[in-house]
């Protein structure tokens, strides 16, 4: 994904941004992506691309650059698709922490963080509702309501170091890991085939 994207910066073809755009959704399809999460991600892309287009309509006034920006932009949508539809965030984070060597806090504060969004979730309707037993009513735009939620959050952030230190966690030492993400030699082989078809297409 990202070898493609640098590829794709530092060149000026719609073609090749469109071959990219639909080999991106013949994988989706091929993962068994389900057509909701891809039309989605597809509707975010609009609004970003939409604008590039109009705004190099209206400054440059040119469509051969409005076009490349907007279909440059579904580009990049539907590479990072390929990781955020196909594979889960935790296994991103463990590759990543394996093969980067990404802080250890890092990955498993983003991991606890999203496996707290129920609770988060649950704890906005216990606001709410107490706040209803009173009287008041805290909407999406009432600033009292988020107080309330980062002062909930702050107490179980500190709850959260307490449990990581009793378990033993520590950022400075090695832990041991039971993860392990082993790359083929015909994914190193597919990568660069990539790579050099799509800078060939690029650059020849």
């Amino acid at each position: 994904m990202l070898i493609l994207g640098l590829i794709l910066t530092f060149t000026a073809k719609i073609w090749l941004n469109i071959i990219v755009f639909v080999g991106c959704l013949l994988y989706l399809l091929a993962c068994r992506v389900s057509f909701k999460k891809m039309g989605i991600a597809l509707l975010i892309a609009f609004p970003f691309a939409l604008g590039s287009w109009l705004s190099f309509i209206s400054f440059s006034h040119s469509y051969t650059r409005a076009w490349l920006y907007a279909t440059r932009i579904y580009t990049y949508f539907s590479l990072g698709a390929l990781v955020t539809l196909c594979y889960s965030l935790k296994t991103v984070l463990l590759s990543l922490h394996q093969h980067f060597r990404l802080s250890n806090t890092f990955v498993y504060g983003i991991l606890t963080a999203v496996g707290m969004i129920q609770n988060v979730k649950a704890q906005i309707k216990k606001i709410r509702i107490a706040a209803n037993m009173h009287n008041q009513t805290l909407n999406w735009w009432n600033p009292m309501l988020y107080l309330k939620i980062i002062v909930s959050c702050l107490n179980w952030s500190d709850n959260l170091a307490v449990a990581m230190t009793l378990q033993g966690f520590s950022n400075d030492y090695p832990r041991t890991e039971t993860y392990h993400d082993s790359i083929s030699i015909f994914q190193w082989g597919l990568l660069i085939l990539l790579a050099l078809v799509c800078g060939g297409l690029a650059f020849f």
